[in-house]
């Protein structure tokens, strides 16, 4: 594959990726242009907060106050990074809530079908039956909510 061809490929998965992104953003715009805007304050808090910090040094070496510039947006760098995995695992959190609780309401519709289980003959399978009972237990005992 050419150089060329290499770069028409990877043209054409980006566009595919943002027709991606553009398809899950719909349903959420404002979700979407907040991380946008956050993302935005932070770049330009990276390029004019140091340099600004820098200008009110006296030092007139500039080796110095490029090593400070330096220092300062490593250091809010730091600071956003960390927010933003803050914000990320707070997102999965609550993910792992969400799905907890589908799999709490999934295990009860299946104890609940074990009650009414039937054998071939059509008699109440009894061991089944009993299964679905100690699966409702099991449920009870590990959601307070659900009890």
């Amino acid at each position: 594959m050419s150089v060329i061809e290499e770069l028409i490929q990877l043209c054409e998965n980006i566009t595919q990726d943002i027709k991606e992104l553009y398809g899950k953003a719909k349903p959420h715009p404002l979700a979407y242009l907040t991380i946008i805007f956050l993302f935005i304050i932070a770049l330009v808090s990276l390029i004019f907060i140091p340099p600004y910090q820098v200008s009110r040094i006296n030092d007139t070496n500039i080796t110095e106050k490029v090593k400070q510039e330096n220092q300062d947006r490593a250091t809010l760098a730091q600071i956003f990074g960390g927010v933003a995995i803050g914000i990320g695992l707070y997102y999965t959190w609550r993910r792992n809530i969400i799905s907890q609780e589908g799999q709490i309401t999934e295990r009860f519709t299946r104890a609940v079908n074990q009650l009414g289980a039937i054998d071939r003959s059509g008699n109440p399978a009894i061991e089944i039956r009993l299964g679905g009972i100690y699966a409702l237990e099991r449920i009870s005992t590990e959601s307070e909510k659900d009890y």
